[in-house]
Order: C-alpha cells, then structure tokens, then sequence
C-alpha cells in the first residue's frame, strides 16, 4: 500500500508544482495589463497638464493634445475590462492551486499516518512476543 501512495503523492506533488506555475503566469499577466494602465492613467495625466498649458500659455491649437488624450482614454477602456479578465482567470488559477496543494497535503497525511500505524503496530507486536518470552519462562520455572 506504501509504494501506490508514494506514487500518487508524487503526482500530486507535480500537479501542484504545475498548477503554481500556471498561477504565476496569470498574476504576472494581470501585473503586466496593471502596468499598462498605471502607464496610460500616466500618459493621460501629463496630457492634460500638456494641454493645460498650451491653452493658458501659448493659446496655441490644443486639438492634437486632445486627440492623444482622447487616444489614451480609449486605451484605458479597453485594458480595463481585460484586466478583469485576467484577474479572474488568475484568481480560478489560484483555487485550483489552493486544491491541489490541499490535496497533496492530504495524501502525505495519510502516509504518515500509515508509517505510524505501522510503527505502533510493530511496537505492538515486539511488546507481545516480550510478554509471551516472559510468560514462556514463567511456566517453565513452575513445571521445573
């Protein structure tokens, strides 16, 4: 029964290893698209201030910095969304992890258990056969 159970950790060993790789692939995914929007929100930022000041020093065409600004909030929109997407595919990615780690947990358990029961069993066993050496000499002492 040992040797089935060893397999099956390993397999569930590899399964968490993998499960965990998947989970890092998908929050760096999510840090990536989080990255690209902190960058527009940026962007958008010093557009403004661009075109604030245009407007109130220059009194030049702002309509090119309005263009761009309009640009970058359209860029936010759409990485909005994909951000959440992401995340949510991160945060599944994560439960199965969080599952197969417990699993994996549990069947080492359950070896350590069996190692133990096998060891109180063998002590069992040892204390037995000393009490029957004992009991074995006793009688012949009294036959004698």
């Amino acid at each position: 029964m040992k040797h089935p159970l060893q397999r099956i950790l390993r397999l569930r060993a590899l399964l968490e290893e993998i499960s965990l790789i998947d989970l890092e692939a998908r929050l760096q995914e999510v840090s990536r698209i989080e990255t690209g929007l902190g960058n527009v929100l940026r962007e958008r930022k010093q557009m403004r201030q661009l075109l604030h000041r245009e407007i109130l020093e220059k009194g030049e065409d702002w309509q090119e910095t309005q263009i761009v600004d309009e640009w970058l909030a359209h860029e936010y929109l759409m990485l909005a969304p994909l951000r959440k997407k992401k995340q949510t595919e991160a945060d599944v990615a994560r439960d199965i992890y969080l599952e197969r780690r417990k699993e994996h947990q549990q069947i080492g358990t359950v070896i350590e258990a069996g190692i133990s029961a096998a060891g109180i069993a063998r002590s069992r066993r040892e204390q037995l056969e000393l009490d029957d050496w004992f009991g074995q000499r006793k009688r012949e002492r009294h036959s004698a």
